[in-house]
């Protein structure tokens, strides 16, 4: 949320999380623990697998402000690539030309290792943007990872 509110779009998109795996009583323990930003919400019947037509949990899914699915099977909110899409997704924007931009953009980034060989100027001005909090959000993973082993 916070890289979220770091573009401005916490107004803009609503997280919504559906537990299907444990009982309702196990789900209330892990909303009290966990305390997940956005609408949570139980599920008990295995068959909305059938109805979103996946097979593994987490599932991550993007559905625009009709209701309509605009990003199956995207990256959760642990992957920085989400950031991108989240944004591209509250500007109305085509989700396969942004993967594709994020993508050329990143390969640039990749072969002269720095940002500045973005040719994207609104990429640029995203990734300058939120690079702060993709920083923070690494670190706060990292610190996390060496903790649970």
């Amino acid at each position: 949320m916070k890289r979220i509110k770091r573009l401005n779009l916490d107004t803009s998109i609503v997280f919504i999380n559906i537990n299907i795996e444990n009982t309702s009583a196990d789900w209330k323990k892990a909303l009290q623990k966990y305390n997940p930003v956005g609408i949570n919400l139980h599920y008990g019947d295995s068959l909305i697998f059938n109805k979103w037509d996946f097979d593994a949990i987490p599932f991550f899914v993007i559905i625009d402000q009709n209701g309509n699915l605009i990003g199956k099977d995207t990256p959760g909110t642990s992957d920085d690539s989400i950031d991108w899409l989240l944004y591209c997704s509250a500007k109305n924007y085509d989700l396969t030309t942004s993967v594709w931009r994020s993508f050329t953009q990143s390969k640039l980034m990749e072969q002269h290792h720095s940002s500045k060989a973005f040719t994207d100027k609104e990429f640029a001005a995203w990734f300058e943007k939120i690079f702060p909090s993709l920083i923070e959000f690494n670190e706060w993973r990292i610190s996390h990872e060496k903790k649970s082993h």
